[in-house]
């Protein structure tokens, strides 16, 4: 089994104990992660971007930009 079968199964188990798709597991994993400042998002299929895109616009619309530079100085 290779890296990214292993890495695939954990994702749908992870997606399946919390009733959320494999592209909201892997969106919220990504989310969570500092180091990754723009993710590229791939998929194999039309639903799964489809779903990723849903995603990506219920985050979008919570999201409100904030001044970083200079207020925090």
């Amino acid at each position: 089994m290779s890296l990214a079968d292993i890495i695939a199964l954990r994702i749908e188990e992870v997606a399946k104990a919390h009733q959320v798709s494999m592209a909201q597991a892997t969106l919220a994993w990504s989310l969570s992660k500092d180091f990754i400042t723009a993710p590229i998002y791939g998929t194999t299929g039309i639903d799964k971007l489809k779903d990723a895109l849903e995603e990506i616009k219920s985050i979008d619309e919570a999201y409100r930009p904030r001044s970083v530079f200079p207020a925090d100085l």
